[in-house]
């Protein structure tokens, strides 16, 4: 299955994040940074912190909208955060009375706030 050069375009702002990434961890093994390893640690973690935050970022940025408007329709999603939907809609309001109706209430909630019934486990003694 091969990327279409428009994907590919869409990812770029990702890629100075990844080399610079890779950099820091090929660095790292450098004689330089071998002989301060306290300096060292902390320019790993501080940039490998900054990095690793970065780069997520900029790969959502490839999203329609980019990286913000994506993010907020996420968030604003009850199909993503259905645990605090529930948490926060009427139904719920009664904890009590919720936990005991669980059962009944499980067709209408939410995907996510929704746990399906397991079947009873078969155990084969052997």
């Amino acid at each position: 299955m091969a990327l279409s050069p428009h994907a590919l375009s869409r990812a770029l702002p990702a890629v100075p994040f990844a080399l610079a990434l890779v950099g820091l961890m090929a660095w790292s093994g450098t004689p330089g940074a071998r002989r301060r390893p306290r300096r060292s640690s902390a320019i790993l973690l501080a940039g490998g912190a900054a990095l690793g935050l970065a780069l997520p970022l900029a790969l959502v940025e490839s999203e329609d909208g980019g990286a913000v408007a994506h993010l907020v329709s996420r968030t604003a999603n009850p199909a993503y955060f259905s645990y605090h939907t529930v948490a926060c809609a009427a139904v719920s309001k009664d904890v009590r009375d919720f936990l005991q109706r669980y059962p009944e209430l499980l067709p209408e909630l939410p995907l996510h706030a929704a746990t399906t019934r397991l079947a009873p486990c078969s155990s084969s003694a052997g």
